[in-house]
């Protein structure tokens, strides 16, 4: 999150989930003179996710701030529905870099084990997800969803 710059390409941010005061305030610093636009959800299961799909305009950067595997879920449906979008899975990011979360010690984040931290806390539930994140991921790779992503670094 910390790394994600305000562009002019940007014309408005669109967090779909959950969005409170802290982490709003913190992405009006950060991208200023941006319009914040919140799209929440209520709580629904993975069946019903299709049901709330929200609207995006051309230049919108969209961050999807549900747990896991529902964003990865969301934003299937959103690349599905629109063919000009910006979409990034975001999950708790904004919280951690608005500092409502705690973050994650530095040695584990430094190691790739952020996903170790976040099991200290819904363990069971939090197991679950992360199988079924990697069982989307392979129906998505299955379906050539990440066929045209480029993941170099820009200089």
């Amino acid at each position: 999150m910390k790394e994600i710059k305000n562009s002019p390409n940007i014309k408005a941010i669109r967090v779909v989930g959950n969005l409170d005061i802290i982490n709003k305030k913190y992405l009006k610093k950060k991208f200023l003179g941006k319009k914040i636009i919140h799209s929440p959800l209520p709580i629904i299961s993975v069946e019903n996710i299709k049901k709330y799909i929200p609207k995006i305009y051309v230049g919108e950067l969209v961050f999807i701030t549900l747990p896991t595997p529902k964003q990865e879920i969301m934003a299937e449906y959103l690349s599905e529905k629109y063919k000009n979008y910006k979409i990034i899975c975001i999950g708790a990011s904004i919280s951690l870099a608005s500092g409502f979360e705690k973050p994650v010690p530095t040695i584990l984040y430094a190691m790739s084990l952020e996903w170790l931290w976040r099991l200290r806390s819904d363990t069971k539930r939090r197991i679950i997800r992360m199988f079924q994140t990697y069982r989307y991921y392979l129906i998505g790779c299955y379906k050539g969803s990440y066929k045209n992503l480029n993941f170099s670094e820009e200089k």
